[in-house]
């Protein structure tokens, strides 16, 4: 038998689009996922959306590991 875990597990999705606004082209894409039982969305999110941004306006293809430090 395994132990049930009775704490929330969450699962956080981000997404910046920026486009174009004379074409409406993207010129900007990325997103970022966090899951973990941090419940403080105040905390959580803005640093979701700094690692998305890491590394504009050109990051490195494909998916990466950002680790960006929440003082607490």
């Amino acid at each position: 038998m395994w132990p049930r875990h009775t704490l929330p597990w969450y699962v956080r999705e981000v997404m910046v689009l920026i486009r174009d606004t004379s074409s409406n082209a993207i010129v900007y894409e990325t997103r970022a996922k966090h899951e973990g039982r941090w419940a403080d969305d105040d905390l959580v999110l803005p640093a979701m959306v700094k690692a998305a941004l890491q590394g504009f306006p050109k990051p490195p293809e494909g998916v990466r590991n950002v680790n960006i430090e929440i003082p607490r």
